[in-house]
């Protein structure tokens, strides 16, 4: 296996957008009322400032990519990246698969929950295949 690449679960990218929905039909609702008070554009700053803070918030963009050279990932909107060497491996945590450093500090992967696709299986062979990377290039 040369590379592989990870990205959020198409139910979290469902639900995200499902969220968008909660938000912004209320929203725009109120808006389109408080227009004639004069509120409408305040309301309407508050509705878009939501429809981006969302996937933010959830995590819609988190990513985690990795080669023979290294592994990359994006929680939220950073992305970073570590050669295999600087890598001692992965654990579980408290939200998920956690990367730990050779120098001891911890990176959560937040795309690599403990559950993907409400499977724990398939959660623990996305781990499998980051650590068969790992230990290739070493």
């Amino acid at each position: 296996m040369e590379s592989v690449r990870f990205d959020r679960s198409p139910f979290a990218r469902f639900g995200t957008q499902v969220v968008l929905l909660i938000v912004a039909i209320p929203v725009a609702s109120k808006a389109s009322v408080a227009a004639a008070r004069g509120l409408g554009t305040l309301l309407a700053v508050l509705a878009i400032g939501a429809a981006v803070a969302a996937p933010i918030a959830l995590d819609l963009w988190a990513m985690v990519a990795a080669d023979r050279e290294g592994i990359r990932w994006r929680n939220r909107l950073v992305v970073r990246k570590l050669p295999w060497s600087a890598v001692a491996g992965f654990a579980d945590g408290l939200g998920g698969t956690v990367l730990r450093k050779t120098d001891g500090g911890e990176v959560r992967l937040r795309v690599l929950g403990s559950r993907y696709l409400g499977s724990r299986r398939l959660a623990a062979q996305r781990v499998h295949v980051l650590e068969q990377l790992r230990r290739g290039a070493a």
